[in-house]
């Protein structure tokens, strides 16, 4: 759960205590008991985050590997037939005398001591071809070798994305568990964790690790749930259940992942603003503020934010699900490859590979995680991309990717 520094302000502590009301006792157990609980639930939810994010970078570069032995099969191979075609033509020009061979010449010596001869005199004639004949053999070694590799390398990425399809269905059904408990809460403790959400968070800023994780626990369950309550409006055109709420009020404008408009917690009733209650669909191309046509890479842009709320899906590259290499061939195609590393590569060949970042425009393919994940600069910090198993496409904080490199989408 990736966050810029923006928070909605919410009815704060001071508030409630200037207008002269005092928590109760009872109230203080319920919170105590709340704060234990999604504390428990932040740090659950954590561990499954960080474990996702490692997952979709290791999914990645399995990716990478197998795309780069791949390419290794073909070179060999490519050796392999220019090798065999060469000594098949030494062959024929070696052992055919008309319609006879030297071997048949051999074999049908009278004798032993015309047999020696024959085949000393065909070792000698053929000494060239004894060469390109055990060039051959190890190229055809090496191939099969590879190939061995191969299968090895799709064997451990088939592994591995159930492994992380297995986490992401877990990591999905904790997150229900949470979001049915914190949705279940009295609206009086709802407001008291607000205000301690709020707090913390203008007192310390939104810490995260490497992942994009939010360390705090309490604020991470909040997130979550902000951010699947946010969905299930989006998918039903519903935000009722959503508006009003502070302490999801509180972290929504923050919560880049989310990719939501942070008014529509703010508001009291009605629609979100600037949006409609169409569904996902009207909501997606309200939010992409930063893909509007009129930007640099505007089309580009436009053609990707068309795939907000697209499944997570090793391997896919389509409407239906995609990885985040698949998502950058959907909206560019696949003139620079299949995986990052391709991509990488073919800019670093070609010379339009950059890392002054200074100067990266919205539309601008940059490659982030060591070179194991990729997105669409969307201008303002922000680039869309898909992001890890059991996520999906959205526009997620910068700040929290190590940047590797980029490739102007003018050049793609």
């Amino acid at each position: 759960m990736r966050f810029c520094r923006r928070l909605v302000v919410s009815i704060s502590a001071a508030a409630i205590i200037a207008a002269g009301i005092a928590p109760t006792s009872a109230l203080a157990e319920d919170l105590d008991s709340a704060r234990s609980s999604l504390d428990a639930y932040g740090r659950s939810l954590s561990d499954y985050q960080t474990a996702l994010s490692t997952s979709s970078e290791d999914l990645e570069g399995i990716k990478g590997q197998i795309s780069q032995k791949q390419q290794e099969i073909d070179d060999t191979q490519a050796r392999y037939d220019a090798v065999k075609a060469r000594l098949s033509e030494r062959m024929r020009a070696s052992y055919m005398d008309g319609n006879t061979t030297m071997l048949d010449v051999v074999l049908s010596s009278d004798s032993f001591e015309q047999f020696v001869s024959n085949v000393y005199y065909l070792s000698k004639v053929n000494q060239n071809d004894k060469s390109t004949l055990e060039q051959t053999k190890a190229l055809s070694d090496q191939l099969y070798a590879e190939k061995c590799d191969l299968d090895a390398r799709e064997a451990a990425a088939e592994q591995a994305v159930a492994d992380a399809q297995k986490m992401a269905d877990e990591y999905s059904s904790k997150l229900a568990e949470v979001q049915s408990y914190y949705n279940a809460l009295p609206d009086d403790v709802k407001q008291a964790i607000a205000d301690e959400v709020q707090s913390r968070a203008a007192a310390d800023g939104i810490q995260t690790t490497s992942q994009g994780v939010v360390t705090d626990t309490l604020l991470n369950a909040v997130s979550s749930v902000a951010q699947a309550n946010y969905r299930q409006a989006e998918a039903s055109g519903d935000y009722s259940k959503v508006q009003g709420d502070a302490a999801i009020s509180t972290t929504a404008g923050a919560v880049s992942a989310g990719g939501g408009d942070a008014s529509v917690f703010a508001g009291s009733a009605g629609q979100p603003s600037g949006g409609s209650a169409s569904g996902s669909g009207s909501s997606s191309a309200s939010r992409g503020s930063a893909g509007s046509s009129g930007s640099a890479g505007g089309s580009w842009l436009d053609r990707a934010n068309s795939y907000l709320g697209t499944p997570y899906v090793y391997g896919g590259s389509s409407s239906s699900g995609t990885d985040c290499s698949g998502f950058v061939n959907l909206v560019y195609g696949g003139s620079r490859g299949r995986t990052t590393y391709d991509m990488m590569s073919s800019a670093q060949g070609d010379g339009t590979w950059h890392t002054d970042f200074d100067n990266m425009q919205p539309g601008d393919v940059i490659i982030t995680s060591g070179g194991n994940h990729v997105g669409i600069y969307a201008g303002n910090g922000k680039m869309y991309n898909a992001t890890k198993p059991g996520e999906d496409v959205r526009l997620s904080d910068l700040t929290y990717f190590d940047k590797v490199g980029y490739i102007p989408g003018s050049q793609y």
